[in-house]
């Protein structure tokens, strides 16, 4: 079983030409945790994906894994998100069916494609995850619909530990 990371914050952040602008990835056999990562204040441009969160990351490195071991993903915040000339989607969100991603929070999320908009493609795509979001656009998926005050006014304090 791993250990965990939490209690992150990025911002300031600017990604330019790339496939993905941020990503959080596990799976399962992982075990350990993901929470209280805070996204705040970023700009991408020309990225394929703005932002992207799985449980489905491919393979485990260790053949002797126990797949029963779940990665909890809890309380990541994206806030004050801007992507221009986002070329295949805004937002993947791909939780486990044993283990769902919880508290997720988008909040002023804004993706940008240079792509005319195609009806039969969603901008989102999300499965075993759930969520709160404001201001977001384009529309997220129903799974991330959600109005949770706690999402949008964090209590706790965000301390800086270095500065990169």
């Amino acid at each position: 079983m791993s250990g965990g990371v939490s209690e992150i914050l990025v911002e300031n952040l600017r990604v330019l030409d790339s496939d993905c602008g941020v990503e959080l990835k596990t799976v399962k056999g992982r075990g350990g945790y993901i929470r209280g990562i805070f996204v705040i204040d970023v700009f991408l441009e020309n990225v394929r994906q703005g932002i992207k969160a799985t449980g489905e990351s491919g393979s485990h490195p260790d053949d002797k894994f126990d797949p029963s071991e779940l990665p909890v993903v809890s309380e990541i915040t994206f806030k004050d998100v801007v992507g221009v000339n986002v070329s295949l989607v805004g937002g993947v969100f791909l939780g486990l069916e044993e283990m769902p991603f919880t508290s997720i929070c988008l909040s002023n999320v804004s993706f940008f494609s240079v792509l005319p908009p195609d009806p039969s493609k969603s901008s989102w795509v999300c499965s075993n995850v759930v969520g709160s979001s404001l201001d977001v656009f384009p529309e997220p998926c129903p799974e991330l619909e959600g109005s949770s005050s706690e999402c949008f006014v964090s209590s706790r304090e965000i301390s800086r530990v270095a500065i990169l």
